[in-house]
Formats: structure tokens, C-alpha cells, sequence
């Protein structure tokens, strides 16, 4: 499998995916992204104990939002992975805070 960034595996999956922005805490990561006129929320588990290349539920999580300011939003859906590995790829990384 080819491996790719975070920004790139959302532009994949979600096809028509613009302005990703990713904001990085200490051991996960969040954000928002759109397709189209329907905003996304995404974020991870943290990322001492997810292994982000793994099927299945945990390590990535996305949902529908009304807007970049929605945390709650829509149905929590854990199929990313399964979905960029079914292309083909898998993450080369995922973004957090070092210091």
C-alpha cells in the first residue's frame, strides 16, 4: 500500500474534500473539512494507543457538522480506514503536537 498524508487520504476518501484544516493538540488531532456545501468534522483517538492503519473501529472519526463551529454534529462514522486501504493507501503519519 502507498502511504500518504492525512490532508491527501481525506481528499481521497471524501472526493471533492476542500479547505482541510487540521488543528494539532498533544496526542490527537481535529478538524473540519467540506464537500461541496456540507461541512465535515474529523478527529482521532489518541495517538499513543490507535494503530491508525488498522480496519475496523477506533483511530479515525468523521461526521456531518451544520458548521466549522459544530463539535457534536452528526452520526459518528469509523469506516476512513477501511475506506483509504480499499484504494489502496495507508496513512504515513498523523498530525499532533511534540512539545
Amino acid at each position: 500500500m502507498k502511504k500518504i498524508s492525512l490532508k491527501k487520504a481525506i481528499e481521497l476518501v471524501f472526493n471533492g474534500a476542500t479547505d482541510i484544516k487540521i488543528t494539532k493538540g498533544y496526542y490527537y488531532f481535529f478538524g473540519f473539512f467540506n464537500v461541496g456545501e456540507q461541512v465535515y468534522y474529523i478527529s482521532c483517538a489518541d495517538v499513543r494507543t490507535t494503530d491508525f492503519n488498522s480496519t475496523g473501529v477506533g483511530g479515525i472519526m468523521y461526521r456531518t457538522a451544520k458548521d466549522r463551529k459544530d463539535y457534536t454534529g452528526g452520526t459518528n462514522q469509523w469506516d476512513f480506514n477501511n475506506k483509504l486501504q480499499s484504494m489502496g493507501y495507508m496513512l504515513s503519519n498523523v498530525p499532533y503536537k511534540t512539545n
